[in-house]
């Protein structure tokens, strides 16, 4: 029961809305416990895909306001994070696990770093949005400095126009330090949305 615990984790959701219980968590749960093999039907909105596939489970956490499931996966001969509520049907096999995976941190550090990512810092208040930030980039989160009464926070990213589109609604309660690159990014939402209700002559 103890390895199992160490690969079910909640992280903190201040200011976030608990969803319902998912009607998978429980056979997922079963097949860490079991360390066995599921089956799975996943779509993937980015693509517009429903793809079949196999995965072995690595760990169960809740963050991003949603649960998410850390598998290898063999279709892609590589790890994955699955938002359960894309999982259409999900089967239990009485497989076991192809081999014995690592920890969940050293799987999720080698996901991270397998991508091309760009480094960014941003400032605000210590407050509540400080909290809502923090727990949605929690793993791209590289570090933090404790300013009094605000807080830097230095993440990793692989699209700094959606970073950038997302950040835009805390408006001026977050400051972009770095880099340059989202800053022009951030002008520039800025300025369209002034042209759409400013207008023009």
């Amino acid at each position: 029961m103890a390895e199992i615990e160490k690969r079910i984790g909640a992280f903190d959701t201040s200011g976030e809305k608990m969803p319902m219980g998912n009607r998978f968590i429980k056979d997922i749960q079963t097949a860490l416990y079991l360390k066995n093999i599921m089956e799975i039907h996943y779509y993937s909105p980015p693509a517009n895909q429903k793809t079949v596939r196999k995965i072995e489970p690595v760990s169960l956490g809740f963050y991003e306001n949603h649960w998410h499931l850390i598998a290898y996966c063999h279709l892609r001969h590589a790890y994955r994070d699955f938002r359960i509520d894309r999982i259409q049907n999900l089967y239990l096999t009485d497989q076991s696990l192809s081999k014995a995976h690592p920890p969940p941190e050293t799987v999720i550090k080698k996901m991270v770093g397998a991508k091309n990512l760009c480094n960014v810092t941003v400032r605000l208040k210590k407050d509540s949005n400080y909290e809502i930030i923090r727990n949605k980039c929690i793993w791209g989160l590289v570090g933090e400095k404790d300013l009094g009464g605000r807080m830097e926070i230095m993440l990793l990213t692989d699209s700094l126009p959606v970073l950038g589109r997302w950040l835009l609604h805390y408006g001026r309660e977050v400051e972009i330090l770095s880099p340059v690159e989202l800053q022009k990014i951030m002008r520039q939402y800025a300025a369209e949305i002034a042209g759409q209700y400013l207008g023009t002559e």
